[in-house]
């Protein structure tokens, strides 16, 4: 692997600062634990800073929102929240270890943990039953009530005294609900939404600054949202730049946006700035490595997010302190490396199919048996399971002596031979035209899951045998198996099968019969994997009671708007097939395309045009692009 110097001297805030860089060195070097969704033990906490300590990380985020009880906000539960004492006997542990630990408390959106407590829903931006961009979910402070601003001082204050670290990150991530309470609203013809975020962030910095005395961190993203906010921000404010796509070579906006140099304008403003990958991908990790390391970056962040235990996160967490310090040499920072330390794995084509999974992460078989109508599998699911196929016979024969890492990569790789065993299943009960019954397959699936039920409890029990607050992944699963019906399920006569390019945003769908003048809704969720992504045919069962004349396609799209390809009706004997479009609202582009099963595809909305538009103005929020297809019988 090459090795790439830079040293950069640059003014920052008046004063020179060298920041050497090459691919094994940032002095900055940061791991995450989600303690928000996820709390864990203290001892684990203890335990998890052991483990970054042996792969020189340097510092441990502490993502907490509410989970601190302090004088001021004290609504959790002790079991799902810490207190004051116990923080600081995990501070002290981790100094001890050479681990500095920096808090975050999200001071803007994220505030769900603060705003659905009672007595505080009035320093939220949605009052009552006002709807925001995602409906009635409050979880963005109010930045115009000024008791507000006093909480948020009062508890950041409390939490800040129990880290002694400099740093202190304020989220600022995620804002979707700016300017929805009255107040908020008076202020956006003259501010605007990016006016009203910089008043935010600069009253927030200021108490960082001047009442913790510490120096302020804060995720990037709104930026993309409101760019003319960038400039105005104080320099001394540390970007923590966070992109999640497998492969970064420039790094895509957050909201759906173009590519862009962003940390190359972070540097010409003199923003210090960390780039944060996450654990679930191996490649995400090599390729921000890669982008950043040729840019004037401060540090790197590791986040984790969700379950801190997760299967990706001890292999990925080596793999990332191993690339970016100066203690591991290039030679010893491989994936390879890092999946031999962690799962005992020695032969090459062992680690390499397990970094084949590594580098993008598993998935979970969803819970609802309408989620695996979709047709013959696509070609990356095809793919995916001669892949898990193939692993499961390499590895099988480690079991009871694998490794507590590999121990999760098997029973995610059998969980995965699930979802493919349902996907054969599922379709089959739900046939039209036969009526098969499947009792031997099922049965089979059921003991199956049980099976990985039982040894994914007594696994985490093993580990985490004071665990608070436990996840049960497979709870659901194994429910929707045992209630699955020997045959064919009643409900529905007809399927409304629709063929989608890729995993999309949800669509809405309604049927409208002869001689009616109303509408009828098909439930209609889309339950794609990015893993699974490809073209994609899924069938919503639904019951006809009528003779179908037109369906009509609505598109509420929060971010870029959805994409298909074609749709029809089936019943047992007859297709219901596109023969004209009657009526279209909003923006529709190629919606002649419907109207044959071909290659081409229907786009609803202006794609990031649109998106960038209802997140500065609000009232469009739930602006329609719709289009009707009439239908004719074959």
């Amino acid at each position: 692997m090459a090795c790439f110097v830079f040293t950069v001297n640059q003014q920052f805030n008046g004063n020179q600062w060298d920041n050497p860089m090459d691919k094994h060195n940032f002095a900055f070097r940061a791991v995450q634990m989600d303690l928000a969704r996820q709390p864990e033990t203290v001892a684990f906490i203890k335990e998890r800073i052991d483990f970054i300590r042996r792969y020189d990380f340097n510092y441990l985020v502490l993502y907490l929102e509410g989970r601190i009880r302090t004088r001021s906000f004290h609504m959790f539960p002790e079991n799902v929240s810490y207190s004051e004492e116990e923080i600081r006997d995990i501070v002290a542990y981790a100094l001890s270890k050479g681990v500095q630990v920096i808090p975050v408390v999200s001071l803007f959106g994220h505030a769900e943990h603060f705003l659905n407590v009672p007595g505080f829903e009035s320093y939220g931006e949605l009052q009552g039953n006002t709807r925001g961009r995602f409906g009635t979910l409050k979880h963005v402070f109010c930045p115009s009530n000024p008791e507000t601003l006093k909480f948020l001082e009062t508890y950041a204050m409390e939490v800040a005294e129990l880290f002694p670290c400099e740093y202190f990150h304020a989220g600022f991530d995620e804002a979707w609900d700016i300017g929805y309470c009255e107040a908020c609203k008076k202020r956006l013809e003259k501010e605007g939404q990016s006016g009203i975020f910089l008043s935010h962030l600069k009253n927030i910095h200021k108490i960082v600054t001047k009442k913790l005395h510490k120096t302020m961190m804060i995720w990037d993203d709104l930026y993309d949202i409101y760019p003319d906010a960038l400039e105005k921000t104080p320099r001394d404010v540390i970007l923590c730049a966070w992109h999640y796509d497998t492969l970064v070579e420039l790094p895509f906006g957050h909201a759906g946006g173009p590519r862009s140099d962003h940390f190359a304008l972070y540097n010409k403003l003199g923003f210090k700035v960390l780039f944060a990958p996450a654990t679930y991908s191996f490649r995400n990790i090599s390729s921000f490595t890669d982008y950043a390391v040729s840019r004037n970056t401060f540090g790197a962040f590791l986040t984790c997010w969700g379950d801190s235990n997760h299967i990706t996160s001890l292999p990925s967490t080596a793999y990332a302190g191993m690339l970016w310090s100066p203690k591991f040499s290039a030679e010893e920072a491989t994936p390879e490396a890092a999946i031999r330390e962690t799962t005992r794995l020695r032969k090459k084509e062992e680690t390499a199919l397990a970094e084949y999974f590594l580098a993008n992460d598993f998935f979970a078989p969803p819970a609802n048996p309408k989620a695996y109508l979709r047709g013959v599998l696509n070609q990356s699911e095809f793919n995916r399971r001669l892949m898990v196929e193939a692993a499961l016979a390499l590895f099988e024969k480690y079991g009871k002596n694998a490794s507590p890492s590999l121990k999760k990569i098997l029973f995610s790789l059998e969980r995965e031979k699930v979802y493919f065993e349902l996907r054969k299943i599922i379709p089959a009960l739900y046939d039209l035209k036969h009526r098969f019954s499947m009792s031997s397959e099922l049965e089979e699936v059921k003991k199956q899951v049980a099976r990985l039920n039982a040894f994914s409890k007594a696994l985490e029990e093993a580990e985490r045998p004071d665990r608070m607050n436990p996840r049960r992944t497979l709870d659901a699963l194994e429910k929707m198996v045992k209630e699955l019906p020997r045959r064919r399920p009643s409900g529905f006569n007809a399927f409304l099968c629709v063929r989608y390019p890729h995993v999309t945003t949800a669509l809405r769908f309604f049927v409208r019969y002869k001689n009616a003048s109303s509408w009828q809704g098909i439930e209609a969720n889309f339950f794609g994997d990015s893993k699974l992504c490809g073209e994609t045919r899924v069938q919503y069962p639904f019951e006809m009671t009528g003779e179908p004349e037109a369906v009509r396609i609505d598109d509420f799209g929060k971010h870029v708007g959805g994409s298909i390809m074609y749709l029809e009706i089936e019943t047992a004997d007859s297709r219901y097939v596109p023969c004209g479009i009657a009526n279209i609202e909003g923006r529709v582009s190629r919606p002649e395309a419907l109207l044959q099963d071909g290659r081409d595809l229907a786009l609803f909305g202006d794609g990031e045009q649109q998106a960038f538009r209802k997140f500065n103005e609000p009232e469009t929020v739930h602006l329609l692009s719709s289009m009707e297809l009439l239908l004719k019988k074959i």
